[in-house]
C-alpha cells in the first residue's frame, strides 16, 4: 500500500480498515462490503 492513494488492510478477522494516503478513515468494514467502501471513497 506504500504509495497507494486509497487502500485497505485487515485490521481483525473478517474486517479491514480504509485509508487515504496513511490516514486511516475507517476502521471495522466487514470484508464482504470492502471493496465498496472502498470504491465510495474516492
Amino acid at each position: 500500500m506504500a504509495g497507494a492513494d486509497f487502500g485497505y488492510v485487515g485490521g481483525a478477522p473478517g474486517k479491514i480498515d480504509l485509508y487515504v494516503d496513511k490516514t486511516v478513515v475507517k476502521r471495522g468494514i466487514a470484508t464482504e462490503h470492502a471493496t465498496d467502501a472502498l470504491i465510495r471513497l474516492s
